[in-house]
């Protein structure tokens, strides 16, 4: 995660992922406090929402089975995801 708020890209911190099956979208809460990221291969894979309470340390929520994902959304409320 990265912060423009200064003007020059500052890194606060990086999403702990399974090497195996790496980040291929993301897409973030219209707060600010949520982050959506789709992860693996094309017949498997997993989607999390990650907290961002504190960007510095984000929180990965449960992991939500998937078949692939090549895009990610949350809705306005953020309690439905696709």
């Amino acid at each position: 995660l990265w912060s423009l708020a200064g003007g020059a890209p500052v890194k606060l911190a990086q999403l702990q992922v399974d090497e195996r099956e790496p980040v291929v979208a993301a897409a973030l809460g219209r707060d600010g406090k949520r982050l959506l990221t789709a992860a693996g291969h094309f017949q498997r894979g997993v989607a999390r929402v990650w907290r961002l309470d504190d960007p510095r340390a984000p929180r990965p929520g449960a992991p939500i089975p998937t078949a692939g994902a090549s895009a990610v959304a949350l809705s306005p409320d953020g309690r439905l995801v696709a």
